[in-house]
C-alpha cells in the first residue's frame, strides 16, 4: 500500500514539473486577421459593422509585435475603434495577452491552433479574431 501511495505521489510531482516547463508562445513580427466571429448585435449596428468590415478587408497586416521592446502596434483605425489606442506594451502569458498603455490594461484570452492564433476580443459585436503571421497570409493569397 505504501508503494502505491509513493508511486502516485511521485507521478504527480513529475507530471506537474513537466507542465510548468512549457514556455508560452512567442509573438514577433506582423500578423493579419484571417477570420472573425461576430455576435448577434453586430448585425444591428450598420455603421459600426461597415467600418469594421472595411478595416478587416484591407490586404495588410493589422498587428505588428516586437519582442525587443514588448510593443504591439495595431492598425490605427482598428486599434482606436476596439481599444481606444493603437500602440501598447504587451505581456504574453500561457492563456492571455495583456495590452498595457498609460491609460489602461486590457486582458485578451487566446488559444493557438496550428499557425493560427485565436484572440477572444468581445467588443463592438466581435467575438474573436483569427490571426496568423503576415508571411503565411501572403503565401495563402498567392495560392488562392
Amino acid at each position: 500500500m505504501r508503494l502505491v501511495i509513493i508511486f502516485i505521489f511521485l507521478s504527480t510531482i513529475i507530471s506537474c514539473s513537466f507542465r510548468d516547463k512549457v514556455a508560452p508562445m512567442k509573438l514577433n513580427g506582423q500578423y493579419s486577421i484571417i477570420g472573425y466571429g461576430t455576435a448577434q448585435n453586430f448585425l444591428e449596428d450598420y455603421d459600426s459593422r461597415y467600418e469594421l468590415i472595411s478595416i478587416l478587408k484591407e490586404n495588410h497586416f493589422q498587428f505588428d509585435f516586437s519582442e525587443i521592446d514588448s510593443t504591439v502596434r495595431i492598425d490605427k483605425r482598428l486599434g482606436n475603434k476596439l481599444f481606444g489606442s493603437s500602440t501598447f506594451k504587451y505581456k504574453l502569458g500561457h492563456k492571455t495577452i495583456t495590452l498595457i498603455n498609460h491609460e489602461r490594461s486590457i486582458e485578451i484570452p487566446y488559444w493557438k491552433v496550428n499557425e493560427t492564433i485565436m484572440l477572444k476580443i468581445t467588443r463592438h459585436g466581435i467575438m474573436h479574431f483569427s490571426i496568423t503571421s503576415y508571411h503565411n497570409t501572403k503565401k495563402h493569397n498567392k495560392r488562392s
